[in-house]
């Protein structure tokens, strides 16, 4: 026995009068107290029984006024039993200074024991209470419950049986026997409910009710003191908490949130969805996933509520909450980060020239200037009588406009002149060739302003900042920076609309996670910048949360480990992504005939008017010269001009 009740809790709560008297009004003669000590300490070793030799035996002992003599006896019978080693723990539920005692359970119990009479006696609440209040509160610990009156038919036994293990269920507490007398044979019996067996409806009634051992005295002679027990069924964890759960509800919360959790034509898809589905499909029970557009906060309250048995969509687990969640293993990582506008692009007029680098227009032009010399020089040649132009200048000009036209003048040139002049196409062929190539990507790429993409920047620019509740906690760092973050922060109710303010605005900074910024398609990626992880604010685990000590939580955290250590967790995010990354390359594809706007070749049409006014100014000065020469003027300057322009032509 020395391995016996390893750490245990030994809860012993009696209801009922205060009157002094009543024990012996409830349990008869001293043989049925007797026989209900021995039995009970029977089955309570049975059920007790850990089969590990663990440290840390507890006995914890809340008092009450009542039935002081069968609290004694059963005190008695553990502390005589030379083999089981304990330490004795008293709580007073009533007493609201035992709650702040200083002293610290650590040891979790494993089992609780405790003696009822009148369900509906106030004290219960009050242990109830006081077993929560427990840090070291357990319960998914072995209940054995002794019921001290004595019915007088095993139906109606049955029957205050069933309204007990009712009442321990409404606190989500399943594995709990029950041990009660009857008159009628006098035997004591202890029995149970299997609440995940289809009669019983998960656990929310019962219909099956078994019994597990039946104890009365050897041969019917109560004279010899001898006892005798039968086990009929059993009744270990496994049993009443099986791996096969028949088809029963749970609930499941989750904010729509991508790449965990959303709808799509009308689906629910994402990560967390397959990885409830096939919790769903190892234990066999039926999640009914609710999105809802609530804040966490409010989906916590649910949780801690009851009314909610699982919660999902990309949340982390939250310190602050840790006494009344619990959180599964993580199985994603995530990250807090800065979503701004993305910097304007604007577009210049001198976009157009864009297309080759100054030290590439600037060889060009000295090819030009010294092909112009060579016909210049050319043309000083006594033996060369066709010219085409005698100013050098206007040589200049004439190649300039072969080199954007790409076409020679038609007139009858010498050899080494049509040389230089074919010399001239050629390069103007070439580079118009490859200028034209590039001038539609020239046009279309605009020019981007500074991009903010440091945190400190948001100070720099005075800029708001908002995020959701939940981010809140991830704010309190020290330094001026945070501190300017907290004082300038907005709540954000709808994520949404503030991710679309931020792609407009370009002094609103958005806290939100990468993973949902990269996957939701309903929010304009296009416009928003997201710092680089080195800017990050936070990294997170994406965990499944739980109430505090709810009973399924060892099995489905084995299965979530399984998931991840198989793989499948990996294999849904990259479909997920691979998906994301098809649709985005659809969307491209549609997008890649570009239309040139009025804006982008704004440049080349102000060139084009620009060189057309000075052209139009010119062969107004032209006309002029010439009719006031015809008509005989004396003016000085005007008869240079008629000079020069004859001499240029």
């Amino acid at each position: 026995m020395a391995s016996f009740i390893r750490n245990l809790v030994f809860l012993l709560v009696f209801l009922h009068s205060s009157k002094s008297h009543a024990e012996d009004q409830i349990l008869g003669s001293n043989n049925n107290r007797d026989l209900l000590v021995q039995c009970s300490y029977k089955f309570v070793k049975k059920y007790f029984f850990s089969g590990e030799a663990l440290s840390g035996s507890v006995l914890a002992v809340s008092l009450t006024s009542a039935s002081l003599n069968l609290q004694n006896q059963m005190l008695q019978a553990f502390q005589l039993d030379k083999d089981i080693s304990w330490s004795i723990v008293i709580r007073y539920p009533r007493n609201s200074a035992t709650k702040q005692t200083q002293f610290v359970l650590h040891e979790k119990p494993q089992s609780y024991f405790v003696v009822l009479e009148n369900l509906d006696d106030e004290d219960m609440i009050d242990i109830f209470e006081d077993w929560k209040s427990m840090p070291n509160w357990n319960p998914l610990a072995q209940f054995v419950v002794m019921l001290v009156s004595i019915e007088e038919t095993e139906d109606e036994m049955t029957e205050l049986m069933v309204d007990t293990m009712l009442m321990f269920m409404t606190k989500k507490i399943f594995n709990i026997n029950i041990i009660a007398q009857t008159e009628e044979d006098g035997h004591i019996y202890s029995k149970t409910a299997f609440p995940y067996e289809p009669e019983n409806n998960c656990g929310k009634r019962i219909i099956a009710f078994k019994t597990l051992d039946i104890c009365q005295y050897e041969d019917d002679d109560v004279d010899l003191g001898l006892i005798k027990s039968e086990q009929l069924s059993r009744g270990l964890f496994l049993d009443k908490i099986p791996k096969d759960l028949s088809g029963c509800p749970l609930v499941a919360y989750s904010r729509s949130w991508e790449p965990y959790m959303f709808v799509e034509d009308g689906q629910i898809k994402g990560i967390e969805w397959m990885l409830v589905q096939t919790i769903a499909e190892s234990l066999h029970i039926d999640i009914n996933i609710l999105i809802q557009n609530k804040t966490l906060y409010h989906i916590f309250q649910g949780l801690i509520d009851g009314k909610i048995d699982i919660v999902i969509g990309g949340i982390d687990e939250d310190p602050n909450m840790s006494q009344f969640v619990s959180a599964s293993v993580p199985y994603l990582q995530d990250d807090l980060t800065w979503c701004v506008s993305k910097a304007r692009k604007t577009l210049h007029w001198l976009n157009f020239v864009q297309v080759f680098s100054p030290e590439t227009y600037a060889t060009y032009f000295s090819f030009i200037i010294c092909n112009a010399i060579a016909i210049y020089v050319i043309q000083k040649s006594p033996t060369i009588r066709t010219k085409l132009c005698n100013s050098f200048f206007g040589l200049l000009f004439i190649l300039i406009g072969i080199a954007l036209s790409q076409g020679p003048p038609a007139v009858y040139l010498k050899l080494s002149l049509r040389i230089c002049i074919m010399m001239a196409l050629a390069a103007s062929v070439i580079l118009g060739s490859t200028y034209n190539s590039f001038l539609v990507s020239s046009l279309t790429s605009p020019n981007t302003l500074p991009q903010i993409k440091k945190t400190t920047q948001i100070v720099d620019h005075k800029m708001s900042v908002a995020g959701s509740v939940e981010i809140i906690r991830h704010l309190d760092k020290d330094g001026s920076i945070f501190k300017y973050i907290r004082h300038q922060f907005h709540m954000c109710y709808d994520i949404e609309q503030c991710l679309q303010k931020a792609a407009k605005d370009e002094t609103f900074a958005v806290a939100i996670s990468r993973q949902y910024s990269i996957h939701n398609p309903r929010i304009p990626r296009d416009n928003l910048y997201c710092f680089g992880r080195d800017e990050h604010i936070y990294t997170y685990l994406v965990t499944m949360l739980m109430p505090k000590k709810f009973h399924l939580f060892h099995q489905i955290n084995p299965i979530i480990q399984y998931i991840i250590e198989s793989g499948h967790l990996l294999k849904w995010t990259r479909d997920l992504e691979q998906q994301r990354m098809l649709k985005a390359q659809r969307i491209l594809d549609d997008n890649q005939i570009m239309k040139l706007e009025v804006s982008q070749i704004l440049g080349i049409l102000a060139c084009t008017l620009i060189f057309l006014g000075i052209s139009l100014i010119v062969f107004g000065l032209e006309k002029l010269v010439y009719r006031m020469v015809k008509r005989g003027t004396r003016v000085i300057i005007v008869k240079e001009l008629h000079k020069h322009f004859s001499k240029a032509l």
